[in-house]
């Protein structure tokens, strides 16, 4: 598969459209993924077996909700 590029804000974000991945990580070196799936787990399973390399495990942020903060009054 390989990704289209939807909404770039570099370099912090980028969404992206996944697409058959045909080639490798070129010059310039690896890229962090943002992946939306239904089941993250399930799709690096599914991506390791298609024989793409991960730098490292998948990692999560600390669920700490956000709290938007209230003007004072």
């Amino acid at each position: 598969m390989t990704t289209d590029v939807d909404t770039h804000f570099a370099p912090a974000f980028a969404d992206v459209t996944r697409r058959t991945l045909w080639t490798r990580p070129g010059p310039g070196g690896w890229n962090r993924g943002h992946l939306i799936v239904g089941d993250i787990d399930t799709e690096v399973t599914r991506l390791r077996a298609a024989g793409i390399a991960f730098r490292s495990e998948v990692i999560s942020g600390r669920r700490t909700p956000v709290e938007p903060c209230q003007p004072r009054t």
